[in-house]
């Protein structure tokens, strides 16, 4: 890993603190909630770029403006990112969610290729020129989930997050 990549690992990591147990387990298995909305419990993230790649977890945390960080992974841990977590593959960050049920929302987010063959060498990182959220559900403590549509100058990721609530990603 370069030191480039060692940095900004480190980085990432390091604003991830809190503690590391998991709040629940993920399911394949749609959940309907109180207003009988049916909800999917699977993340499947498309990210095309210079290659195509699917992220299969997902996890969030609770920023403290009471937006939520969610990240999106493929390989690494199955569990809830620690410091002392393997590496995955690749990260999408959507950093901003908002804490609430809405159609639609908008948030910063970030594709982070630790692999290096999804983004232009040598970018580890690229930030998103734009980000469609739409039907965010949220249950505080439990989960949220939504549709994505992101746009980046490599490329766009799409599809469905079901993130998982870990205190090890709360401010």
């Amino acid at each position: 890993m370069s030191a480039v990549r060692s940095a900004v690992l480190i980085s990432v990591l390091a604003a991830c603190g809190g503690d590391d147990s998991m709040s629940m387990t993920m399911a394949d298995a749609p959940t309907v909630m109180p207003d009988m909305q049916v909800i999917s419990m699977t993340t499947a993230l498309t990210a095309t770029m210079a290659a195509t790649r699917t992220l299969d977890r997902a996890f969030y945390g609770v920023n403290a403006d009471t937006t939520l960080h969610v990240e999106i992974n493929k390989g690494g841990d199955t569990g809830c990112p620690q410091m002392t977590s393997p590496t995955p593959e690749y990260t999408q960050i959507i950093g901003k969610v908002p804490a609430m049920t809405a159609a639609n929302a908008t948030s910063t987010a970030n594709f982070l290729d630790y692999q290096g063959d999804m983004l232009p060498s040598p970018m580890l990182g690229q930030a998103a020129t734009s980000v469609n959220l739409t039907s965010v559900v949220y249950q505080v403590g439990m989960f949220v989930a939504l549709d994505a549509q992101l746009t980046f100058p490599a490329g766009t990721v799409n599809g469905h997050v079901y993130a998982i609530h870990c205190t090890s990603l709360d401010d």
